[in-house]
């Protein structure tokens, strides 16, 4: 483990709660925290998944979970050699209070609790932010740098340990880039002019590449995202192109779609309905999407399924959809 992973994962806070709502606010004001990260969870089975990635420095928990007990996790953990200190957030503290009492490293605090409380107890167990310096390279010298030496590089863009997007360079080409509020040039050119921002550079994993939404080299990439911050600047008002949302990068390691991807210059036209099978039934619609993905034919295959989500549902289904249109193919 790298010594920049491992000063990561000391200022990471894991947040197990069950109630969608609930953990959003908590997420929200856990990330002001300046060089905070905050992963979460919904279940027991979702914060083992993310602790055999990542030691948490902290991990506030409710007790009362879908699949099991947070007194149940810290048990898994102990069995994994995970020792996490752990804040305990229940409205069932009086329940469990016998079990957690004789036990070292944990906190147990009743709701409701105030956020501001939460901030200094994690505070507490992370410490201060450190003073930072100024970054020795932009995100524009790595894909410059990238590009001159025909190398691969991923690099993810943060700002007070909130990471904003990822920039993806494949042997000195533009492959990818993503933000919260989309893919391609256009991300690329908010992360270029996002302010306060530090860039982490690593190699990028031979089985995780997303879908590409770039085009042409890293340098030609640079100047097309710098001639639409140009047009866009000359805008009366500029368009709001701030980020200040985390995102979830797109992988394709759960999808069908690993192989069809367009190539440099190749345009995608807009989608064009398949013959009309008013009765066509989901499996089979589903099946000739596929079959039109693997093909190349992003628009038929588009069409098709999405007429298919007008009569079922899966996941995968989902997940092809969301590729699709992140490549520009019905959006």
């Amino acid at each position: 483990m790298s010594s920049e992973v491992s000063d990561r994962a000391q200022r990471v806070v894991l947040l197990v709660e069950d109630e969608v709502v609930l953990r959003s606010s908590m997420m929200r004001g856990l990330l002001k925290l300046p060089g905070v990260v905050v992963l979460d969870a919904g279940s027991v089975s979702e914060a083992l998944r993310v602790v055999e990635r990542v030691q948490p420095g902290v991990m506030i928990c409710d007790i009362d979970l879908p699949d099991g007990s947070g007194i149940e996790l810290l048990t898994q953990l102990d069995a994994m050699n995970r020792r996490v200190p752990t804040v305990f957030v229940s409205a069932y503290l009086p329940r469990f209070r016998q079990e957690i009492a004789q036990r070292p490293g944990v906190m147990m605090l009743e709701k409701p609790v105030a956020l501001s409380r939460l901030r200094e107890i994690v505070l507490q167990h992370l410490g201060r932010a450190p003073s930072q310096q100024p970054p020795p390279f932009l995100l524009t010298d790595y894909i410059q740098l990238a590009a001159m030496g025909n190398r691969s590089v991923l690099l993810e863009v943060h700002r007070d340990g909130l990471r904003l997007g990822e920039v993806l360079v494949r042997a000195g080409q533009a492959w990818h880039a993503q933000d919260a509020k989309g893919v391609g040039i256009d991300a690329l050119m908010r992360l270029m002019h996002a302010p306060d921002v530090t860039v982490s550079c690593t190699t990028p994993p031979d089985d995780s590449i997303p879908p590409r939404t770039l085009s042409g080299s890293g340098e030609h990439a640079l100047l097309e995202a710098a001639r639409r911050y140009d047009e866009r600047q000359s805008l009366t008002p500029p368009p709001d192109d701030s980020l200040t949302e985390p995102f979830e990068p797109m992988r394709l390691s759960d999808t069908l779609f690993d192989e069809a991807m367009p190539s440099d210059g190749e345009t995608i036209p807009a989608p064009e309905a398949p013959s009309p099978d008013a009765d066509e039934p989901f499996e089979a619609l589903y099946e000739r999407g596929v079959e039109a993905m693997l093909a190349r034919d992003y628009p038929r295959a588009f069409a098709l399924l999405s007429r298919a989500s007008r009569v079922g549902t899966s996941p995968s289904l989902e997940a092809n959809l969301k590729r699709l249109r992140a490549l520009g193919v019905g959006s």
